[in-house]
């Protein structure tokens, strides 16, 4: 029984870390297309700087892919966790 317990507690840490990873990087994200926007409507006429802005623009959607996929690893994690407990509570 206690090791099912320092598994539970070791997968709740992992969704909780996983929850602030997620939240820290979607609030950098936000704040990378907010500047490249603005950059955007201030260099649009710059060759360079759309070019640039459009690449920062393909990276932030494959952070934004990595995001969902975190969020689908912690949605399992709390999954599994609630799978445990209910088979706990039938014993």
């Amino acid at each position: 029984m206690a090791g099912v317990t320092v598994e539970l507690e070791s997968m709740r840490d992992a969704e909780k870390a996983l929850a602030v990873y997620i939240e820290n990087v979607s609030d950098s994200v936000k704040k990378l297309q907010s500047n490249a926007q603005d950059c955007r409507d201030n260099m649009e006429n710059d060759k360079y700087s759309r070019e640039m802005i459009d690449k920062l623009e393909d990276c932030l959607k494959n952070i934004e892919n990595n995001l969902r996929e975190a969020e689908e690893i912690k949605i399992t994690i709390y999954n599994k966790i609630k799978e445990i407990e209910d088979s706990l509570a039938l014993i």
